[in-house]
């Protein structure tokens, strides 16, 4: 192992320690306190972003629930370092937001395309000219008209509602999107509270028990509101027809902790299970910028921790222990192990600090 990806993977480590998120909480609570400021969460909308629609049908719901202030951002779309592949993405977020929605009993349709540039113009402006606290229900409305092609609820809302102009817009948008970039994200339908992010619906678990934790929640409020299960219990059925196919990488602390789960929902319901290794974006020439590098390691921490799967012991293996580690894949194949082969190589990464490119780490 390089210096460098020795270095790569103590930072990695020190992300996703257990340490570090209590010292960013009291650090920020330290600041709050000092400047004698309301609990704060600041929530990032991209009127184009299926994901912020999602969430802005959750934003009514946490500021009754919490006692928290609303700090509500208008933001473009990423940059194109953090947002590669737009074309593919735009198209699978819809697809992802529509199946998302149900399970948190929000509503999303996906109708095979975005909103046009004009409408998201008017509707950023519309929501532009929103006070905070009448945010929540403004964006709900222009976003549900939005993405519903309601163009006449459009049209109504902004001969009733529009007071800022375009450079207006302009000016505050370009503000809102380098505030996030300075707290550290990317990304639309994402809320900071406190020096931690959390993105989409289905990450506000984690706000929400914060908030819960700090004595925020109102009297006679029942939380959380959005819950997901720790536990995955795959149901037993014969599925035999079917084909799984697992598309991971060894560098991926997302693939980590879902090789379990996928080998166990194959297992019981007799799945065909391929796995298909993929190369990290980051020897495939896609840049990988800090900012984005350090949320997902956080975010996979945490995700870790809510499901009780150990995580943080971590040799990071990008280039060559990735390529050692795959040249056994076709041999794990042959003895028909190679899913088991595969979560072997991402546990040692990410859970025992193997160094997937010695020898001794791959015996």
């Amino acid at each position: 192992m390089t210096p460098k990806q020795l270095g790569q993977s103590l930072m990695m480590r020190v992300v996703a320690s257990r340490w570090l998120p209590k010292v960013v909480h009291l650090v920020w609570e330290g600041i709050r306190l000092a400047k004698r400021e309301a609990h704060k969460v600041h929530y990032f909308h991209q009127m184009d972003d299926p994901y912020s629609f999602l969430t802005a049908q959750a934003l009514k719901g946490l500021v009754e629930t919490y006692r928290v202030e609303l700090v509500p951002h208008l933001v473009g779309p990423p940059a194109d370092e953090n947002a590669p592949e737009r074309r593919l993405l735009k198209r699978w977020a819809r697809r992802d937001a529509a199946d998302v929605a149900p399970q948190y009993g929000l509503e999303f349709t996906d109708r095979g395309e975005d909103p046009s540039a004009t409408v998201v113009h008017v509707s950023q402006r519309i929501l532009a000219s929103a006070a905070p606290k009448d945010f929540p229900g403004w964006a709900l409305a222009v976003s549900r008209a939005a993405w519903g092609g309601d163009h006449a609820v459009l049209k109504a809302l902004s001969k009733k509602f529009l007071k800022v102009d375009a450079p207006g817009l302009e000016a505050e948008i370009r503000e809102a999107t380098e505030l996030r970039e300075k707290l550290g994200h990317f990304a639309g339908a994402t809320f900071f509270f406190g020096g931690e992010w959390y993105w989409g619906v289905d990450r506000l678990i984690h706000l929400e028990n914060r908030l819960d934790a700090m004595g925020l929640t109102r009297p006679g409020q029942k939380t959380p509101l959005f819950e997901r299960a720790r536990e995955f219990v795959p149901q037993r059925t014969d599925a035999s027809a079917l084909t799984l196919e697992a598309f991971v990488s060894v560098r991926s602390p997302y693939s980590a902790i879902a090789m379990p789960r996928i080998m166990d929902l194959a297992r019981e319901a007799k799945l065909n299970l391929v796995v298909r290794p993929i190369l990290p974006m980051a020897m495939c020439g896609v840049p990988a910028p800090t900012v984005k590098s350090l949320y997902l390691m956080q975010d996979a921490k945490r995700e870790a921790d809510y499901q009780g799967v150990p995580f943080g012991k971590i040799m990071d293996p990008v280039g060559r222990p990735v390529e050692r580690a795959y040249s056994l894949f076709g041999w794990a194949r042959n003895q028909k192990k190679e899913a088991a082969y595969i979560y072997a190589c991402v546990e040692g990464a990410f859970m025992q600090g193997i160094d997937l490119g010695s020898k001794s780490g791959m015996q």
